[in-house]
């Protein structure tokens, strides 16, 4: 999911929820998985007597509150995880609610069987299956050498009419390398879009170029 996040996230999609619910998990904090308090806009400006969750605050120019980052039990990390997921769908479903998005994941053959079952009893049951729960404009991409037989989980009807199965993809040409650049925000000269397609000709697969794309990206922004 970070990688998901992380992707879509450079894209605007808002992940508020995810990441909130992330770092509480990261940070130990089991009490603020299960319900965040968000102080983001509270001002406390001109109070002398205040308390907060059991913090009596009483006529102080200056509060510092810090917490000991704590480790959590297997079973509240499991929570916490399923938690993350929970926000994960939300986060999604609220943008798609304004806007289209678009998942893609590659190389399905070469998951393990754990994490395969996962994506079809969860992932997609969630994000494609749940015609009420769905998000309203969202896609999912499942590639690989070996697919599910999806008729062995939907009826045939249910699947010819949400799934569309392409056997082979068409070749990148050099247009759309430079719109994923430019999607990408990446600041490009002719030479670049000509070094990248180099790359998809030489046979490097779409997901790869995407993948160099992002590290350009990022050693760009880092330049001072």
């Amino acid at each position: 999911f970070r990688e998901i996040v992380r992707q879509l996230a450079a894209l605007h999609v808002d992940f508020t929820a995810f990441q909130k619910n992330e770092t509480a998990r990261m940070a130990g904090d089991f009490p603020s998985i299960r319900a965040f308090m968000d102080f983001k806009y509270a001002s406390f400006e001109g109070a002398s007597h205040m308390r907060i969750q059991g913090v009596n605050v009483e006529r102080a120019e200056r509060v510092a509150i810090s917490a000991a980052i704590t480790k959590l039990t297997d079973e509240q990390d499991n929570i916490a995880q399923e938690a993350s997921v929970s926000a994960f769908f939300a986060d999604l479903a609220r943008h798609c609610a304004a806007a289209p998005a678009v998942i893609m994941l590659d190389a399905y053959d070469r998951c393990a069987p754990s994490l395969q079952r996962w994506l079809l009893e969860h992932f997609l049951e969630a994000l494609c299956f749940d015609r009420d729960q769905r998000p309203s404009q969202l896609v999912v991409v499942l590639a690989g050498r070996e697919l599910p037989v999806f008729t062995h989980y939907l009826p045939p009807q249910e699947c010819e009419n949400m799934l569309r199965s392409v056997q082979q993809m068409s070749t990148w040409e050099r247009r759309h390398v430079e719109e994923c650049l430019r999607v990408h925000g990446f600041e490009y000269t002719p030479e670049i879009i000509d070094r990248f397609y180099w790359f998809v000709q030489q046979g490097l697969p779409p997901s790869q170029v995407v993948q160099a794309i992002e590290s350009m990206q990022m050693a760009q922004r880092g330049r001072p």
